[in-house]
């Protein structure tokens, strides 16, 4: 079969094989089964919050992001009898930070001022 440019190909909506790349650049077939076996594979990852494991104290993160972690009895810590939760971290351009936090149908939220003083935690009511 002659080789064709891509826009004299037709469109398709089921395929045995389909060409790829792989890590060298090297053009290779792979089939329809292994090609969604990836795809679901790495979809995953796209919805998945990481978790930070090392907070001792919640006055020392700063990562901005969106972070599961592990609220119980940690230092500073907005709900210290409640174990797993999302913490939101952002920075505006003052160089404040502002913490969010979710855990248990609970929302706190406190900023760390420009100076490195923190606010006390205040809950937000979601009603």
């Amino acid at each position: 079969m002659a080789d064709k440019k891509e826009s004299a190909l037709g469109a398709v909506t089921d395929f045995a094989q389909a060409r790829v790349l792989d890590a060298n650049g090297a053009s290779k077939n792979i089939d329809k089964a292994t090609m969604a076996s990836v795809l679901a594979e790495a979809s995953k990852s796209l919805f998945m919050i990481p978790t930070i494991t090392d907070v001792t104290d919640f006055n020392l993160v700063t990562d901005i992001g969106i972070h599961g972690v592990d609220f119980y009895q940690k230092a500073n810590s907005p709900f210290p009898s409640t174990y797993t939760g999302t913490l939101i971290v952002i920075r505006n351009s003052y160089g404040q930070f502002h913490q969010i936090a979710l855990a248990a149908s609970k929302i706190c939220y406190r900023r760390r001022t420009s100076s490195g003083t923190w606010d006390e935690w205040l809950t937000i009511s979601a009603t």
